[in-house]
């Protein structure tokens, strides 16, 4: 009980005002992140679409997947794979995918990295 009564005495020994600023504290905290969150969202929005190289009906290779960009919108990019399955990925990690334009492969490329996702493909199948 002597523990209790401490802890009470402790707590009753701390102004209410000072409660109330670590209360607004924490308010602004979590406003504060909400509020970086969406700035992180908008304008990883802006560059996905400022890209040139990116966009709908893109052919891409992503993490060793063939796939098209089928959408996008504010908080993920849609991927249609070629097992048919959607890919998606939130907008603020865009930047940090594996992501290849096949547009912009030579045939050689093209031949190149489909022979590597075989072997990748074997070589799990195997184990």
């Amino acid at each position: 009980m002597g523990m209790e009564t401490a802890v009470q005495d402790i707590v009753t020994a701390v102004k209410p005002e000072l409660w109330w600023m670590l209360l607004q504290a924490c308010a602004i905290l979590l406003i504060v992140l909400i509020l970086k969150k969406v700035f992180e969202n908008y304008s990883a929005y802006i560059m996905f679409k400022l890209n040139k190289n990116l966009g709908v009906g893109t052919r891409i290779i992503i993490n060793g997947m063939d796939g098209v960009i089928e959408n996008y919108d504010r908080s993920s990019i849609y991927i249609r794979v070629d097992e048919g399955n959607v890919l998606m990925i939130p907008i603020a990690r865009w930047r940090f995918q594996n992501w290849i334009v096949q547009d912009f492969m030579t045939q050689e490329m093209k031949e190149y990295i489909s022979k590597q996702i075989k072997e990748c493909k074997e070589e799990v199948k195997e184990k």
